[in-house]
């Protein structure tokens, strides 16, 4: 059994979660071995295209976390401009430096964020190009092409 302060840390953070996830969240170790890498599964916000649409997620985090960020990928198809054609999340929160990560920061400001920036894209940083300018465009086809997403990953 692991016991380096990133474990340790962890284990608190998967516990607190057990007890007290934010709403239409969910998240925890792959496995009992590995407290590096966690499934999540995030609810579409209401109200949004991505209302109705489970997009699962993995978690990844560094040996030296919490002074490193975790990685968010989904597994699901996305449409997103924070989100790559692998389905690597891109976020202020989620780099390091000024305004961004900090060790104090953890799990459940992470899959907070995830689920805020759904329905909230920063474009400044935007990874999806063809997503970004939808977005910025043409609303009602972004809106489209996301329903269109989330219809296809609920019948795969």
């Amino acid at each position: 059994m692991d016991n380096t302060p990133a474990y340790q840390k962890l284990v608190a953070e998967f516990r607190e979660l057990s007890q007290h996830a934010p709403q239409g969240v969910a998240a925890g170790p792959i496995s009992e071995d590995n407290y590096f890498e966690w499934e999540a599964v995030i609810e579409g916000p209401e109200g949004t295209p991505y209302e109705g649409g489970i997009f699962p997620a993995v978690l990844s985090f560094p040996q030296n976390y919490p002074d490193a960020p975790p990685s968010v990928k989904f597994s699901g198809q996305m449409f997103h401009p924070n989100i790559d054609q692998e389905g690597k999340m891109q976020i202020p929160l989620l780099q390091a430096g000024k305004d961004a990560w900090s060790s104090t920061d953890g799990v459940e400001k992470v899959l907070k964020e995830v689920s805020y920036i759904l329905t909230h894209p920063n474009l400044a940083i935007a990874v999806n190009k063809e997503a970004s300018n939808v977005w910025s465009t043409d609303r009602k086809q972004f809106d489209a092409v996301v329903r269109t997403t989330v219809r296809n990953n609920l019948e795969t």
